[in-house]
């Protein structure tokens, strides 16, 4: 919330949704252009396909190789958003926003991969505190020394991205025998054999692999599809005070991608036992719920006292974020359903909850936002996560009776 204060300070409420968009941008091309590697990397750490140091490096250096690749698309990308946002000098901004999206894309499969290796605390630290730190005291620094705010937030935030790569880069260099991710031994030579051996396994599992990316690029989309239509279907007031509701309650994103950091190496370990998998799924429901409903208790209860904090004056905010923070609250209590099944083989499956729930989510936007402006827009938001997060919940438990039939 520290954050999300200092964004709309800086920037302004008008503003606010500028910058979300380009968040959603960056978000999407990160997902698009790492083609599923790091759903993969989680998949292969919690199955300890290979020793965690050696898994991490390896998948790190095929990612900048990737990302490395993708540099000169980005570029155009980030100045055609920045026409479409109608900025008057875009290269400052199409730098920034590019620089931001390379740090995602190469913090992503190291985050990944230390979920898998159920290494909780390090892998929430590198995925949100570090980055969330680092990149407010970039936003703070740049805003007071009066840069230009159309590419401050976007530097600010690609440089508290960088933190988890600049970290495993660290623990490289030293090269002492008790870290986790910097082998001694871990020489050029050795590390060139083992991309090349990660590389030789994504082709071998590449309708796996491509489920992965599928789901990352539709999980994307689903999260974009508001900012993309929202400045045909909304003021720039509207725009901006939806961008704040749904980053406030899209803290339970946040949960989720900590429970995602619990439970993904017990789920792994325990994928032969049905039991204890039903067991672990109504378990993390559960404590899913209890956290989302402490945290957005307060949304509900003190709707306009939130978004005085946060310089929010248009007069259906409230409402909006009452409606998002119940919906978010309701689909927390049906589970992590997306993280069961794609560690357990029913990735095809989420692949197909998820073309739905795009679907779904675009109507109801057009269909909602034309009939009731921002309201409107919270309330497909909300029915969106509730039906995906339900949907999911019936294929996990189609998945484990199926499992059941066939032991």
């Amino acid at each position: 919330m520290t954050l999300l204060a200092v964004v709309n300070r800086l920037l302004g409420i008008e503003e606010v949704g500028r910058f979300y968009f380009y968040l959603g941008t960056a978000t999407f091309l990160s997902y698009v252009l790492t083609f599923g590697v790091p759903d993969f990397m989680l998949r292969l750490a919690g199955e300890r396909a290979s020793p965690p140091d050696r898994l991490v490096v390896s998948g790190t250096v095929l990612t900048t190789a990737i990302a490395l690749l993708a540099l000169p698309l980005l570029f155009p990308t980030f100045s055609l958003v920045a026409a479409r946002l109608g900025l008057d000098d875009p290269v400052p901004f199409a730098a920034a926003a590019t620089g931001g999206t390379l740090a995602v894309m190469l913090a992503r499969p190291l985050v990944e991969t230390l979920k898998g290796l159920g290494r909780a605390e390090r892998a929430f630290s590198l995925e949100f505190v570090l980055p969330s730190t680092a990149a407010l005291s970039a936003a703070v620094l740049i805003g007071w020394t009066g840069s230009g705010s159309t590419w401050c937030l976007p530097l600010a935030h690609g440089l508290g991205a960088l933190v988890a790569p600049l970290w495993l880069l660290a623990l490289f260099l030293m090269r002492t025998p008790d870290t986790e991710c910097a082998d001694a031994r871990l020489g050029p030579r050795v590390l060139s054999t083992h991309v090349v051996q990660l590389a030789r396994q994504l082709r071998g599992r590449l309708a796996e692999v491509s489920h992965f990316w599928a789901i990352q690029v539709l999980g994307a989309s689903l999260a974009f599809v508001p900012y993309l239509l929202g400045p045909f279907l909304l003021t720039p007031q509207a725009l901006g005070a939806f961008a704040t509701c749904d980053r406030l309650t899209g803290v339970t994103s946040t949960l989720g991608s900590v429970m995602h950091a619990v439970y993904a190496s017990q789920i792994m370990s325990a994928r032969f036992d049905n039991h204890r998998l039903l067991k672990l799924y109504f378990e993390s429901a559960l404590f899913y719920f209890f956290l989302s409903f402490g945290l957005l208790a307060l949304f509900v209860a003190k709707p306009d006292f939130v978004l005085y904090l946060l310089g929010v004056e248009e007069p259906h905010a409230a409402a909006a974020l009452v409606i998002m923070a119940i919906g978010r609250m309701l689909a927390s209590g049906l589970g992590i359903a997306e993280l069961f099944n794609k560690l357990l083989g029913g990735s095809r499956n989420q692949v197909l909850l998820m073309l739905l729930a795009f679907v779904l989510r675009v109507a109801a936007t057009v269909a909602l936002s034309l009939a009731a402006g921002l309201v409107g827009l919270a309330l497909a938001v909300s029915l969106g996560v509730i039906v995906y997060a339900l949907s999911g919940l019936l294929w996990f438990l189609r998945l484990a009776a199926g499992r059941s039939c066939r032991s």
